[in-house]
C-alpha cells in the first residue's frame, strides 16, 4: 500500500508541477469528449432515429415525369387528381 501512496504523491507533485501541462491535458479531454458526444448526437438524429410516422417504412416519394423534368416531384393537388382517376 505504500507503494501506491508514494505513486500517487509522485503524481500529485507533476501534476502541481506542470499546471500548464495539466490545464491543457484536461482541456484536451473536455473537447474531445464534447465533440463525441455532438457527433453522436447529431449521428443518431439524422441515422437512427425512427421517423415520428406510423408505419414510417411505408412512405413514399410520387414524382411526376415530364419533357423537361424527368424526376419532378408530384404536388399534392396532383397526386390527390391521380387517386381519383386511378
Amino acid at each position: 500500500m505504500s507503494r501506491f501512496r508514494n505513486d500517487v504523491r509522485t503524481a500529485w507533485r507533476v501534476v502541481v508541477r506542470g499546471r500548464a501541462t495539466t490545464i491543457f491535458a484536461v482541456l484536451a479531454f473536455a473537447l474531445g469528449t464534447g465533440v463525441t458526444t455532438a457527433v453522436f448526437s447529431l449521428f443518431y438524429g439524422v441515422l437512427l432515429k425512427p421517423l415520428p410516422y406510423p408505419n414510417p417504412d411505408e412512405l413514399v416519394a410520387v414524382y411526376d415525369t415530364q419533357p423537361a423534368c424527368p424526376t419532378c416531384p408530384a404536388s399534392f393537388e396532383k397526386y390527390i387528381e391521380w387517386k381519383q382517376r386511378n
